[in-house]
């Protein structure tokens, strides 16, 4: 929203907006013929793209697409309840770049991170956990409610899901450490509560899902405030823990947080897990590619056409502009979160635009420590020089 009196541009609190009540209604079902629930596309389908396509959209969104009969772009606003988790790799930045200073084969690199995270994500997709965020670094992951389910049954499912992370973690690391030249470290936070599914852009762009709300800000917080690889977990959190018979895993830290100590080695085999949805089934169903199509960042479609394998990708020379919003979010207290919303979804559509114009990658928004960031990347899709990328980065700047 821009304010007149201090001449600011600020956004709504996407972590959190106190005494906003959204009232759902249930989304009618109207016939698979309808023709504004798919994105209009003169590609030719090829079948073998659509589970790499899926990889790049939440699994609640990629089970949506599968499940509801027309018109999901409609409901850009979802509000859900349960258990959000943000995982960091410890010093990643330095990883990449000790490895590329040593003029080691990035293409190997880029197979490395390809093989942790595909496992990583097919396991949280197992316990039905949807990543909303994949920063390269990152992953913002929710567990929302089942039906039926408790919230102290989702902490479970949850943690559960993310300390099978953790064990990965380590058995990827005993086993490829030494061969890799450096470990893959998570570092973890957990919060529970509400927050709310928005979906950004729309069909004649391209739409993508995100996720806020004081369960992501409290995760965010959480993995902040880790020392190195911790698992943290919220006072909200550890309720819910004691109320599952699970307190004595977890120790109070001075940061108020508390600290995962010890697991039962059966823990996690002895958590449910949901009735698995195989996305394969949906794969043959009218509109599935065209509705999926319709989250898929220009950058992505052309990545997959190229056939890149899972999270792979190749490393180049870019230029980044990094337009971060910030304000004092307490003004925004009790203004309706549509309203937010539109004014959140025009400032996300004003990068795309300028983004398309200049031919550059317009990432998805970063939520994370740093506040809410969009990384437009210059010369990730072409091999123009220094000058070029620099300058046309200023000139986007410029713009915005």
């Amino acid at each position: 929203m821009y304010n007149k009196e201090t001449s600011k541009i600020t956004i709504f609190d996407v972590f959190e907006i106190s005494k906003i009540h959204i009232h759902n209604h249930r989304e009618e079902l109207m016939n698979t013929t309808c023709d504004q629930c798919f994105k209009n596309t003169d590609d030719d389908i090829d079948k073998d793209e659509i589970p790499l396509m899926a990889r790049y959209v939440p699994f609640r969104i990629a089970k949506l697409i599968g499940e509801s009969d027309c018109c999901l772009f409609e409901k850009k606003i979802t509000s859900l309840s349960g258990t959000c988790a943000y995982l960091d790799i410890v010093g990643f930045t330095h990883i990449v770049s000790e490895y590329v200073n040593n003029k080691r084969d990035v293409g190997e690199l880029s197979d490395i991170f390809s093989s942790y995270y595909s496992v990583i994500i097919e396991n949280l997709r197992e316990f039905s956990g949807s990543v909303y965020q994949f920063a390269g670094d990152s992953l913002l992951i929710g567990f929302d409610l089942l039906d039926g389910e408790s919230m102290v049954d989702n902490f479970k499912r949850s943690f559960a899901a993310m300390y099978r992370t953790w064990e990965l973690s380590i058995n990827y690391n005993e086993v490829l450490e030494s061969s890799n030249g450096f470990a893959l470290n998570p570092k973890i936070g957990l919060g529970t509560g509400s927050y709310t599914q928005l979906l950004l852009g729309d069909l004649t762009r391209f739409v993508t899902p995100m996720f806020s709300g004081a369960a992501v800000r409290d995760a965010v917080i959480a993995e902040k405030n880790c020392n190195g690889q911790e698992f943290l977990i919220t006072e909200e959190a550890y309720r819910l823990a004691e109320q599952a018979g699970m307190a004595y895993m977890f120790a109070p830290q001075e940061s108020g947080f508390y600290k995962m100590i010890s697991v039962d080695d059966d823990f996690v085999q002895n958590v449910p897990r949901p009735e698995y949805v195989d996305l394969y089934e949906y794969y043959e169903r009218p509109h599935y590619y065209k509705r999926l199509y319709a989250f898929m960042n220009p950058m992505i479609r052309e990545q997959i056409k190229n056939n890149y394998d899972g999270f792979a990708g190749d490393y180049r020379d870019a230029s980044c502009v990094m337009v971060r919003f910030s304000g004092d979010f307490s003004q925004n207290e009790g203004t309706p979160i549509e309203t937010c919303y539109r004014n959140f979804n025009a400032v996300y559509e004003l990068l795309q635009d300028k983004a398309k114009k200049y031919g550059v990658f317009c990432n998805q928004p970063d939520l994370s420590d740093k506040g809410l960031v969009f990384p437009i990347l210059f010369g990730s899709t072409s091999s123009s020089s220094v000058e070029d990328r620099e300058s046309a980065a200023c000139f986007f700047a410029d713009e915005v």
